[in-house]
């Protein structure tokens, strides 16, 4: 597996003095160690690393650290990492589940990974090494249907985090998101299917994470790329709320009166106005709406996970209306 200096400053920080780099962590070059010596003009606590014909990069050492135990520890590293991309490519060989190829890269980057289907808004995965280090209150749980808390949801539906495109690892710093956190989509055939997001619980984020994630990634895209049903079952957030509205859709537009009436802020006459239907029949739908679904209209909670619903009928294209 090829690495970069990114990687080998963030492992090697301990005796590393200084860094000059200025190829972006999206590069990865290096596939071996070997020391270079021009002239005599080297210095002894230096290692320097030529990417290419024009560009010099180089990290700096401690110079109480001899060159070959450095060297020593860079071939450990490198070793790591071709070990890791090997049991990667063995978990998926012999058709190992997602949160499996998960566990694999949280080992490596040190924090808990989410996997979210960006159709469903599921989590497909939640791992962490629990014996390593515990999560802290502000980690965004989910349930056992892969879901997070509708607030939470909601806030990252307003900050746009859930609709902002990350083709590349992104960086994200923001109050909503209660932990920075590097997030990259998986991209097939020009759709967005699926979104890792690793959140900063135990080691800092650096660009080596930001590289290191791409790699997973790329992995986890040809993954997915032979077993489509990963992320094309239908989502169970839609069955627990909207399916009894969907049977009967056809017939009473359920789902469609539901919706104007969100859209109208829940004001009765401005939706019959716009619906073109009387106030009584409306009242009797919405009460039929109530009966069908079990619970309030009028609670905030039960309102947003019916919304949440509605936005994912649209992702998947299922809406009937």
């Amino acid at each position: 597996m090829k690495l970069n200096l990114q990687i080998l400053q963030s492992d090697l920080q301990k005796y590393c003095k200084r860094a000059h780099i200025v190829s972006s962590f999206e590069t990865r070059t290096l596939q071996f160690v070997s020391l270079y010596r021009y002239r005599n003009s080297i210095q002894e606590d230096t290692a320097y690393i030529f990417s290419s014909e024009l560009v010099r990069e180089r990290l700096v050492f401690d110079e109480h650290l001899a060159i070959i135990d450095l060297m020593e520890r860079i071939q450990r590293i490198f070793q790591r990492y071709e070990e890791w991309e090997g049991n990667l490519q063995r978990a998926a060989i012999n058709g190992q589940e997602l949160k499996k190829l998960g566990m694999l890269a949280t080992a490596i980057l040190d924090n808990p990974i989410q996997f979210y289907n960006q159709k469903t808004l599921n989590c497909i995965f939640n791992v962490y090494e629990a014996g390593k280090y515990e999560l802290p209150d502000s980690f965004p749980e989910v349930n056992e249907s892969g879901y997070m808390q509708p607030e939470l949801l909601l806030n990252l539906k307003i900050e746009n985090i859930l609709s902002t495109v990350a083709k590349h690892p992104m960086l994200i710093i923001r109050d909503n998101l209660t932990l920075p956190a590097i997030m990259q989509d998986i991209v097939i055939d020009g759709s967005t299917m699926g979104r890792i997001i690793v959140f900063q619980v135990h080691k800092k984020l650096d660009e080596r994470d930001m590289s290191l994630l791409m790699v997973f990634t790329d992995f986890l895209k040809q993954v997915l790329m032979y077993n489509p049903k990963l992320y094309n079952v239908h989502s169970q957030f839609i069955d627990v709320t909207l399916s009894r509205l969907i049977e009967g859709e056809k017939q009473n537009q359920y789902i469609h009166i539901f919706k104007t009436w969100l859209a109208c802020d829940m004001n009765i006459s401005e939706t019959a106005k716009r619906l073109y239907m009387h106030r009584n029949t409306l009242l009797y739908k919405l009460d039929k709406i109530r009966e069908i679904l079990g619970n309030t209209l009028e609670n905030y909670e039960s309102r947003l996970l019916l919304m949440l619903a509605l936005q994912i009928l649209e992702y998947e294209g299922e809406e009937k209306v």
